[in-house]
């Protein structure tokens, strides 16, 4: 390119600086909205790998109905393609601090896979040491060096430790646990001499086992878990051949703990029975009196004055051992009910799953789904929009200067000579908007992103991330477009003949229009006018047309998006959020637990509804979902304190409506309910109830403990509370009461409602103020596209006399057309991507509000409509300067 060209390359840039910078914004805001929100989901992604991977996280758990044997492992060893297997013995039992009981999992400590990542102190180094979860040290206060005593569902100490009061030497994060967002049983780990091991039949619970994966999948890829099936039906066929020996072994071992627990049954019966003598006696002074005398003859025997009891200690004693024996007659139901579903079975099983049985592995996969899906929405908008920026902006340019192209052909100069001027103007804009916008993909939205999840998974705030592939990818195809668009917007008049260039433009003539249209004929002559220019000059309104309803559409999305997520939270609180309170005990430790805690209810006229609140998982095809179950008999009763949209006419379970649409569930479909101990129980669906946030069931106690085989007693109270009530004294009376749990408060749910949306809230209003800028550009761009399309015009109206007015009245006539079009479009446009985005981004625990948002779309409009108003405003300040000198 000659010196003069290159010179008047840099003098059309001064000249239409606005466009030429609305080019470099909106190119670079195309560019970071789209990777700033892939490096984002990237670099989440690669951080959970990088979890997953430091700590050897299992690929897949094994878990058997008649546990797991070494030999069983031995032979999982043996499978090709299987890295590494470990067993892991696992037994569930309660801890408490700071007045609050948490159930948790006692484990022993893994030392190949799923390691623990310590934050303080060290690992088990004997059976009296423990590590603790961070969770549960910071809920429960529980400190390094603390004795931490942990107890059976009965209060009682559990049978298959060897100790259970531990000293806690460690506080560790695990990959298990990734999120911190999710209610779900923490861990305790422990050394494995810790368990009696006679009490697992010398085996495992489970057995976490690691693939070799060649290729390197991603772990959130659909490739990794196509990998993982094969090796899923590899172990379930393993599982099937050794199912005989097992089952044989496990059922004869099944027996003697039922003869142990009828033993422990009878001694309990015994004690019971000799403390139950004394008792009817004990009424009145002569009763005390006749107690004092037996028990000082008692020690007189005695060589251990210990023995001495007062009447008050036999009345303890006699409690004692009815607590003992009431507990002895639950774990011989307990183990005969689990022998029998054995023997009901017929034969051992192996559940096989892979990593999405991990809940926060789901939790972590989804966040990283949903911002892909917000960036493939977002970004098309945003190149949509650039692409008619410069070819608006260099269309106008080119016409503008046909004169000039027709001298530059005249003097010789090559057809690409010509163009390379506008290349480089077109062309620079866009490699600076590149640049630009990686830089802010890298260091603004990953980076407000990054810290956004930091208080969301254990791994913090994940540090940047680059993406190269979608980085490469989104170059070439920003700069393809970018000389596309500017080639589109120069060839037609670059192929013009110089003495075509050089003659007066002819405007097309309006007679046949006129004579056709009565409607035209109607008119006024402005009017008239004005719809005979844009039609002469229609590509240009139509470009101005749809950039404004892709700006409109951007902020109409936005905003939409805020408020569908809003309304989730909102219409779960105010729909389905009647409670005050819930109120969790445990009937297993005092059987007095339920009344105690309903007679101080009653004493403050506090309206409850005790049900049965359960964690579990149902199975619907080959797909695990982890589900809280809400059961209770009176469900219309229930529905005061949590609404249901739908009870059905069937006895069934109400499943949420996002978990019938995602697996195509209705009335009468089946599914299973996973128990405990592993085992698939065949439900049926009766009904289909709305619900926003959370994982749901909801059943009659009748019909789960039909479906389960199995008898339950209720834990849980949901309780609505009257102005007189002050909480915390009700709090202090609850906890002298034997079997209370925990107090939650109904704001803890909306706190956790929050937490799961509020990194993705964070990412809209990001980008929401993208879209903002963006649209300031765009309109700025093509309003000053416009003035210098209408300058001559307006100069000429000026100059015969038209007051300023006038003018100004004429030339924004056609701005409200094109932009009061261009609005509606984008609402229209908005409101259909809106609602695509959001079924995207929906999960089987959460849905959002999918109606238009009427404040957003008048939002959107009155952004649109105000930034149009006020950058014209400013424009058309400059009529009343125009002369003869300006034509």
């Amino acid at each position: 390119m000659k010196k003069t060209q290159l010179l008047d390359t840099f003098r059309n840039i001064k000249k239409q600086l606005v466009s030429w910078l609305s080019i470099i914004v909106i190119s670079s805001f195309a560019l970071a909205a789209y990777l700033g929100l892939t490096y984002s989901a990237y670099g989440l992604e690669k951080a959970g790998q990088n979890l997953y991977d430091s700590t050897n996280f299992r690929d897949i758990q094994i878990t058997s109905n008649c546990l797991i044997s070494e030999s069983d492992l031995e032979q999982i060893k043996k499978v090709p393609g299987i890295t590494g297997v470990e067993g892991l013995l696992r037994t569930s039992g309660r801890i408490s601090g700071n007045n609050i009981t948490k159930p948790v999992y006692i484990t022993s400590v893994p030392k190949h896979i799923g390691l623990p990542i310590l934050q303080e102190g060290h690992l088990p180094e004997s059976d009296s040491e423990c590590i603790i979860e961070q969770y549960l040290a910071d809920k429960l206060g529980i400190k390094i060096g603390d004795s931490l005593s942990i107890k059976d569902a009965y209060d009682e100490d559990i049978p298959e430790l060897n100790l259970n009061s531990f000293i806690v030497t460690g506080i560790f994060l695990h990959a298990e646990h990734a999120s911190f967002d999710l209610e779900e049983t923490y861990c305790i780990l422990v050394d494995n001499s810790a368990f009696d091991s006679s009490k697992f039949d010398n085996c495992y619970c489970l057995a976490d086992v690691t693939f070799d994966n060649p290729e390197h999948f991603r772990t959130f890829s659909r490739d990794y878990f196509n990998l993982s099936d094969t090796y899923i039906d590899s172990l379930e066929t393993l599982g099937k051949s050794l199912s005989s020996e097992r089952y044989d072994k496990y059922t004869k071992f099944m027996d003697e703990q039922l003869s142990d627990s009828e033993k422990d049954l009878s001694d309990a019966e015994a004690q019971l029975s000799l403390a139950a003598k004394t008792v009817p006696s004990l009424k009145g002074k002569t009763g005390e009196i006749m107690a004092d005398m037996s028990n000082m003859l008692s020690v007189i025997i005695s060589t251990d004055p210990s023995e001495y009891k007062t009447a008050d200690e036999q009345i303890t004693a006699y409690e004692d051992a009815k607590k003992e024996y009431d507990h002895a007659v639950k774990r011989v139901t307990d183990t005969r009910n689990g022998l029998n579903k054995i023997l009901g079975m017929g034969k051992s099983k192996w559940y096989v799953f892979n990593r999405n049985a991990n809940p926060c592995f789901v939790f972590l996969k989804n966040n990283t789904e949903n911002l892909r899906a917000l960036n493939l929405s977002f970004s098309l908008l945003f190149v949509a929009i650039a692409i008619m920026v410069i070819f608006a902006s260099l269309s106008r340019m080119v016409y503008e200067q046909r004169s000039i192209i027709g001298i530059s052909k005249a003097l010789g100069l090559h057809q690409f000579e010509i163009f390379s001027k506008y290349l480089i103007f077109g062309f620079s804009g866009a490699v600076l908007g590149i640049i630009l916008g990686i830089a802010l993909s890298l260091f603004i939205i990953e980076w407000i992103v990054a810290i956004g999840y930091g208080d969301h998974f254990i791994f913090g705030p994940f540090p940047f991330a680059i993406d190269i592939i979608p980085t490469v990818v989104s170059v070439l195809v920003a700069v393809i477009v970018a000389i596309l668009s500017i080639n589109a917007s120069c060839s037609s008049l670059l192929k013009e003949t110089a003495k075509k260039l050089l003659s007066p433009r002819i405007p097309k003539g309006h007679a046949k229009a006129l004579e056709k249209s009565p409607f035209l004929k109607r008119l006024n002559l402005y009017n008239r006018m004005i719809l005979l220019n844009m039609r002469s000059d229609i590509v240009r309104v139509i470009v101005t047309i749809i950039s404004v309803a892709g700006c409109c559409s951007l902020v109409v999305i936005g905003f939409s998006l805020r408020a569908s997520i809003m309304g989730a939270i909102k219409y779960q609180i105010s729909d389905y959020t009647h409670y005050d309170a819930k109120i969790s005990y445990s009937n297993e430790i005092s059987p007095s637990a339920s009344g105690d805690i309903k007679d101080i209810l009653k004493g403050h006229n506090i309206s409850y509804i005790s049900f049965l609140n359960k964690h579990g998982s149902v199975q619907v095809d080959d797909t695990l979902e982890y589900m809280e179950f809400l059961i209770c008999d009176d469900l219309k009763s229930f529905s005061n304190f949590r609404p249901l949209t739908s009870l059905g006419e069937k006895e069934g379970l109400i499943i949420t409506n996002r978990l019938a649409e995602i697996y195509d569930l209705g009335e009468g479909d089946s599914i299973y309910v996973i128990d405990d101990m592993g085992y698939k129980h065949s439900a049926k669906v009766s009904a289909v109830a709305k619900n926003y946030i959370g994982r749901y069931v909801i059943c009659t106690k009748t019909y789960y403990e039909q479906i389960m085989e199995d008898t339950f007693e209720n834990n849980t109270f949901f309780i609505k509370l009257n102005s007189s009530v002050d909480e915390a004294t009700l709090q202090d009376e609850l906890l002298g009461i034997q079997g209370y749990e925990a107090y939650t408060p109904a704001s803890e749910q909306v706190e956790m409602f929050n937490n799961l949306l509020i990194v993705l809230n964070l990412v809209i209003g990001l980008l929401i103020i993208l879209s903002g800028v963006m649209a300031l550009f765009v309109l700025l761009n093509l309003a000053d596209m416009y003035l210098l399309s209408k300058k001559n015009e307006l100069t000429i109206m000026r100059i015969n006399g038209f007051t300023v007015k006038e003018t100004v009245l004429y030339a924004v006539r056609e701005v409200f057309f094109t932009t009061t079009t261009g609005i509606i479009l984008g609402v229209i446009i908005g409101c259909v991507i809106v609602y695509s985005i959001i079924r995207t981004m929906e999960q089987v625990h959460l849905m959002f509000v999918r109606s238009p948002s009427i404040p957003s779309c008048i939002l959107g409009t009155v952004i649109t409509a105000g930034f149009t108003i006020g950058i014209y405003y400013l424009s058309m300040r400059k009529v009343k300067d125009l002369s003869l000198k300006d034509i």
